[in-house]
C-alpha cells in the first residue's frame, strides 16, 4: 500500500517578509554611504591640474596655488550666502520657507562645493532635506511660505507621532536635518575663528592635529549625538579629506582676512535663524532626537 505524501501549508509570514525587507534597505544604506567615502577619498587623492603643473615645472605646489589665487578674483560666496540668509526672517519668530530652501540650496551648490570633495556628502543631503520640505511646502506654497504653517499643516495632518517621532519623507524631518547640518558650519567656523584669534598654529599656517580638531569638535557638538556608527564613521572619512584652511579661505574671498570676516557675519547670521527653527521644532514636538544609521 502506498503511502500518502505529506504536504504541510505553511501560513505566510509577513512579519518575517517585512524584516528581511527591512535589513535589506538597512544594507543598501550602509553600502551607499561606504561608497559616498571612497569617493571622497579618490576625489581627494587626485591632485589638482595646478598642482600637477607645478610639479611639472619644478616649481613649488605652495607657490602655483599662491600665484593661481591672486590672478583671479574670488567671489565672496560666503558672504552672499549671509545675505540671502538674511531674508529668511519672518516677523519676529517665523521663517520664509522659501527663502530658505533657496539659501541652502546655493550654500550647497555655490559655497561648499568650491571647499573640495570633503563636502561631497553634505551637497546631497542638503539637496534632499530641501526636497522633504517642497513635498508639503507646494500643496500651499503661499500658505506654507510661514514655517510655522507649514510645520502645524504636518502636525494637524497626523503624519508625525508624540515624543517627537518624525516621518522621514515630511517637511519637518527635512527642516530638522537642515537645521543640524547647518549648526555644524555654525561651530566650525566659529572654532576657526577662534583658533586664528589667539594666533597661528604653525609659522605657515598649515594643517595641524589641532585644527583637525576643531573639526572633529564642531561635528562633536552639532551632529554627532544624533548619527549611528555608519554615518558616523562616513564623516570620518570625510574628515581625512579636509584641506588646510588657508585653502578653504582661498575658495571663499581673494584674502584671508575677508573670509574670516565673512565667515563672522555669515555665523552671526545663520545662528540665530537655526534659534529659531529649534524653538518652533520643539514648540510642536517635532525635535526628533533619535539617531540616524
Amino acid at each position: 500500500m502506498a503511502v500518502a505524501p505529506i504536504v504541510l501549508e505553511l501560513p505566510p509570514l509577513p512579519a518575517v517578509e517585512a524584516l528581511l525587507l527591512l535589513i535589506a534597505l538597512l544594507l543598501a544604506r550602509v553600502v551607499w554611504l561606504l561608497a559616498d567615502g571612497v569617493a571622497i577619498l579618490r576625489k581627494a587623492g587626485s591632485a589638482p591640474l595646478e598642482t600637477k603643473a607645478a610639479r611639472a615645472r619644478g616649481g613649488s605646489v605652495s607657490e602655483s596655488s599662491r600665484i593661481v589665487r591672486e590672478a583671479r578674483s574670488v567671489e565672496r560666496t560666503l558672504r552672499s550666502s549671509a545675505k540671502m540668509f538674511e531674508l529668511c526672517y519672518l516677523g519676529d519668530a517665523d521663517m520664509d520657507v522659501d527663502k530658505f530652501m533657496e539659501a541652502c540650496r546655493w550654500y550647497g551648490d555655490k559655497v561648499l562645493t568650491q571647499m573640495g570633495s570633503f563636502t561631497l556628502v553634505t551637497v546631497r543631503e542638503i539637496h534632499a532635506n530641501m526636497d522633504k520640505v517642497k513635498h508639503t511646502h507646494q500643496l500651499d506654497p503661499q500658505k506654507h511660505r510661514s514655517m510655522h504653517a507649514l510645520l502645524e499643516t504636518e502636525c494637524a495632518s497626523d503624519m508625525h507621532q508624540p515624543g517627537g517621532i518624525l516621518l522621514d519623507q515630511s517637511a519637518a524631518m527635512g527642516l530638522l536635518w537642515a537645521r543640524r547640518g547647518l549648526m555644524f558650519w555654525v561651530c566650525l567656523f566659529r572654532r576657526h575663528l577662534d583658533q586664528a584669534a589667539s594666533g597661528p598654529a604653525t609659522p605657515t599656517g598649515s594643517q595641524t592635529p589641532s585644527s583637525h580638531a576643531t573639526v572633529i569638535a564642531a561635528y562633536e557638538e552639532s551632529l554627532a549625538p544624533f548619527n549611528g556608527w555608519v554615518t558616523r564613521n562616513t564623516f570620518m572619512l570625510a574628515t581625512r579629506a579636509f584641506p588646510e584652511w588657508r585653502e578653504i579661505e582661498a575658495t571663499l574671498a581673494s584674502t584671508p582676512e575677508e573670509a574670516k570676516t565673512d565667515m563672522s557675519e555669515w555665523v552671526h547670521v545663520v545662528e540665530p535663524l537655526l534659534d529659531r527653527m529649534d524653538a518652533t521644532l520643539r514648540k510642536l514636538d517635532l525635535n526628533d532626537t533619535r539617531k540616524c544609521l
